[in-house]
């Protein structure tokens, strides 16, 4: 996770930095706004550094660089967190993390 800003600084596709760029300007976000910045990814086609479970076959990115995994059993997992159901992996990932969006020394 990262401060919002900071991943604009990062992203390279348009569409996501026109996304976080907005997001940027007006110094806030929703959580169902923050619901709508994820972008799926193949796990092989994610390039990062992430420690990610063995079994992990997607990875779903927010704003923020918040991610959640998306295992071959169908569970979606964050942290320590791992549950079939997506809004509740979702909520407890913005309530951890939505605070440390806007602010550099909180990370």
């Amino acid at each position: 996770m990262i401060t919002i800003k900071k991943h604009l600084e990062q992203a390279k596709d348009s569409s996501r930095v026109n996304e976080l760029n907005k997001i940027v300007k007006r110094g806030t976000i929703t959580l169902n706004e923050w619901r709508e910045t994820a972008k799926f990814f193949m796990k092989e086609d994610y390039k990062s550094d992430l420690n990610l479970k063995n079994n992990c076959k997607q990875i779903i990115e927010y704003a923020g660089l918040v991610i959640i995994e998306i295992l071959s059993t169908g569970e979606f997992v964050f942290k320590d967190t791992k549950s079939r159901n997506l809004d509740e992996v979702e909520n407890i990932a913005w309530k951890e993390s939505a605070e440390k969006f806007w602010c550099e020394d909180c990370l």
